[in-house]
């Protein structure tokens, strides 16, 4: 039996034309005998027998015609069971066929849903793997540093030697950075013995600064501290670096001075000076501190004066982060005010120009460097060590200025170098390195074509590369079968000869 999508509606569609050709045969057999009644009547006055034969023949064909009618009944229910039947079946079918379609997705759908879970159980069971891994790795690293810092310790318990002078080629002394770590000055008659706050100092300039703290306390106008720094042979082993302050409010002008070593920079002495002058008067007192170097003033203003405020990151990125979390510890735990105020360098501001002179006077001096306790301060308990000395810079910082180092001495030692600069221990690099990287930083990272085709022909220049018919020669003798002078026409044109040539003087002069 054919498959019908709609056996309903094939139902309906028959039944309906049956009731159709049934009632329009009933109603041709009503008009029909309707018809035959009123011609048999009209007759029925003038033929009474025939009209009875009439009524017989009308009786017969009304009985034939309600035969007829009650076949075409039973013919009508008989193909409506057919066709039930039909739709049964089709409707029978139709659920089965959606049954087996269904179960078959639900089969598919649980086996993608088993295979999820049992990829998400890898997963969680690599992670965990993973992360066990890492914890080792961690507990790993965590044993190695403490080796590392116990071996370190054990490094710097021991008794210093006394550097050894390099006669070789040295590439620190060589390539000087703006801002490098001082050398140690050389050895003086003992390490500081007092300790004033966090200030390990010597006795004498423990006394000198005891001598301020003694002053009488007047807070009815705020003592006025003048704070200086001086910076000495920046760049060289003989660098040194101090401070001096003056307190002008006695009848003689009460100073302390002082030298410190470390990162040597201007900053270092000023904030040093600072630190000095806030230890120097009694804690009571209310100062303002004046000094000359408006970048310290600022930093006060972040990283002492609202270090609430101030995010971590910065306090612990800033260089000397130590000494001003130490001068934040003493300001915090000073009953009086401690401002600080700037003021403009050598402009015959007269406790200015004194501290300036006390400042040169310690830096000259063969004093020992004062030291700073950083255990006296609990906003940073861990600091970075390079080289045995503590890093007071930024830790990235640093390393970009051992990189660029680690870089120019693999430069300085290849052979075509030494060749095109044979006086190489001599050479005066600050104003070399600020040629070649067009006076920029060392270590700036450039990212345009125009920046590395220009240092590119500073160093070829430098390497004596230059594309001289000396040297093209060498590289295709059958283009260039001569290398003398095209101006001249004396001498070779080699890298020396195309400054010296006296026909292009002119054109040299004007470079």
């Amino acid at each position: 039996m054919p498959f019908s999508a709609h056996p309903a509606a094939e139902y309906d569609a028959e039944i309906l034309r049956i009731n159709s050709g049934t009632r329009k045969k009933q109603s041709t057999d009503n008009t029909k005998y309707e018809g035959l009644r009123s011609r048999y009547r009209s007759q029925l006055a003038r033929k009474p027998q025939e009209l009875a034969a009439i009524l017989l023949m009308t009786d017969t064909q009304a009985a034939n015609t309600v035969a007829r009618i009650k076949s075409i009944s039973s013919r009508r229910k008989t193909v409506a069971l057919g066709i039930r039947r039909r739709a049964t079946e089709a409707v029978n079918e139709y659920r089965a066929h959606r049954l087996a379609s269904l179960r078959t997705d639900l089969e598919i759908r649980l086996t993608r849903k088993a295979e999820d879970y049992r990829l998400q159980e890898q997963q969680r069971e690599s992670f965990q793997a993973k992360k066990l891994q890492q914890q080792k790795e961690k507990e790993a690293l965590r044993q190695q540093h403490r080796l590392v810092v116990a071996r370190l310790k054990e490094t710097l318990s021991r008794p210093k030697e006394k550097p050894q002078r390099k006669t070789a080629f040295d590439t620190n002394a060589s390539f000087p950075l703006q801002e490098r770590h001082q050398v140690q000055p050389p050895p003086v008659s003992g390490p500081p013995t007092t300790q004033i706050g966090p200030l390990c100092l010597s006795p004498a300039e423990a006394a000198s600064m005891r001598v301020v703290q003694e002053t009488h306390v007047d807070n009815s106008t705020p003592r006025v501290l003048y704070s200086d720094g001086s910076l000495l042979n920046s760049g060289t082993p003989e660098v040194s670096l101090a401070f001096g302050v003056v307190d002008l409010t006695q009848d003689n002008p009460l100073t302390v001075q002082g030298r410190t070593d470390g990162h040597a920079s201007s900053a270092k002495a000023e904030l040093m000076g600072l630190l000095a002058a806030v230890l120097s008067a009694p804690p009571e007192q209310d100062i303002v501190v004046k000094l000359d170097n408006q970048s310290v003033v600022e930093q006060y203003s972040h990283l002492v004066k609202n270090r609430r405020d101030t995010l971590p990151r910065k306090r612990f990125r800033s260089t000397y982060a130590g000494i001003w979390a130490v001068l934040w510890q003493v300001v915090e735990s000073r009953p009086g005010r401690v401002d600080v105020m700037w003021i403009k360098g050598h402009s015959n501001v007269h406790g200015n120009e004194l501290a300036d002179q006390a400042a040169k006077v310690a830096a000259q001096s063969a004093s020992v460097p004062l030291m700073v306790d950083l255990t006296q301060q609990t906003d940073i308990t861990a600091f970075a060590h390079c080289y045995g000395g503590l890093v007071e810079i930024d830790l990235r910082q640093l390393l970009k200025q051992q990189s660029t180092i680690h870089h120019h001495q693999a430069w300085a030692s290849q052979r075509r170098v030494k060749r095109a600069i044979p006086d190489i221990e001599d050479a005066e690099w600050n104003s070399t390195l600020a040629y070649v990287h067009g006076r920029r930083a060392v270590f700036t990272f450039y990212s345009n074509s125009k920046d590395s085709h220009q240092r590119t022909h500073h160093i070829k220049k430098l390497h004596g590369m230059l594309p001289t018919l000396n040297s093209m020669q060498a590289r295709k003798p059958n283009l260039y079968p001569t290398c003398v002078c095209r101006r001249c026409e004396v001498e070779k044109e080699d890298t020396d000869h195309v400054w010296k040539c006296p026909l292009a003087a002119e054109t040299t002069t004007g470079i």
